[in-house]
C-alpha cells in the first residue's frame, strides 16, 4: 500500500510539474479583461437605439465567447473618478493610465463612420407595379489597443451593403426603418465578432498568481 501512495504522489507531482512548464506556473487559469467604449458615430444624428444596439449586441456576442469585459457603467464612473477622459478620446499616453485604473489589458474602440438605408422608389413598366427599394449600407472600424504599452493591437475595418429585396418578403412585410437597421447592426456585429476572436490579447488565458 504504501509504494501505490508513493507512485500515485509521484504522478501527481509529475502532472503539476507538467501544468507548470505549460503554464509558466502553477496557479490557476484566467482570462485577460478588456472594456468598450461607447461606439463613436461619425455620422449626423445617429438615432439613439443604434448607438444601443451597437454597444449590447457586441458586449453580449463577445461575453458569449468567453471575453471578459468590464461593464460600461462601471467604466464610465472609474473614469470619472480618476478624471480620466472618455475612452473615445484618449491619447496613446493615457491608455496605460486608463488600463490601470480599469485592470483591463484591452480596450476596443469601435467607430461607424456611415450608416443608411436608401430608399429608392421604382415602377415595373410592363405591369404598372411600383414599390420601394431598400438598400442598406453601414462603414466603419474596430480598434483593439494594449492598455499596458498603447500599441495597437488590430484595426478591423468593416463594410456592409445589403439589398433588403433579397430577404424573404413575409419576413420583412411589416418592417419598419428601424427594423432594417437594427437587421443591419446585427450583421455588422455577426461580421466583426469572429475578427476579434482571433486577436490573442482578448482571449488567450493567462496564469493567475
Amino acid at each position: 500500500m504504501k509504494s501505490i501512495r508513493i507512485l500515485s504522489f509521484a504522478l501527481s507531482l509529475l502532472a503539476t510539474l507538467f501544468s507548470f512548464a505549460q503554464t509558466g506556473t502553477a496557479g490557476p487559469q484566467t482570462v485577460p479583461m478588456t472594456a468598450i467604449l461607447t461606439p463613436e458615430f461619425r455620422i449626423s444624428d445617429p438615432p439613439e437605439y443604434l448607438i444601443t444596439d451597437f454597444h449590447v449586441l457586441l458586449e453580449s456576442s463577445l461575453v458569449r465567447n468567453g471575453v471578459r469585459i468590464h461593464n460600461m457603467q462601471a467604466v464610465q464612473k472609474v473614469l470619472r473618478h480618476h478624471r480620466l477622459p472618455r475612452l473615445s478620446q484618449a491619447s496613446p499616453a493615457w491608455y496605460s493610465a486608463i488600463g490601470k485604473a480599469l485592470q483591463v489589458q484591452t480596450l476596443i474602440q469601435c467607430a461607424v463612420t456611415r450608416f443608411e438605408v436608401i430608399e429608392t422608389p421604382y415602377t415595373i413598366s410592363e405591369t404598372g407595379a411600383s414599390g420601394i427599394r431598400r438598400t442598406g449600407f453601414a462603414e466603419g472600424f474596430v480598434r483593439v489597443i494594449a492598455t499596458h504599452t498603447g500599441e495597437l493591437l488590430s484595426t478591423i475595418p468593416f463594410r456592409l451593403e445589403i439589398d433588403f429585396r433579397k430577404l424573404d418578403r413575409q419576413s420583412v412585410r411589416d418592417w419598419q426603418i428601424d427594423d432594417y437597421c437594427r437587421f443591419m447592426t446585427e450583421n455588422i456585429i455577426s461580421g466583426i465578432v469572429p475578427e476579434l476572436l482571433k486577436i490573442p490579447e482578448l482571449v488567450k488565458t493567462s496564469a493567475k498568481l
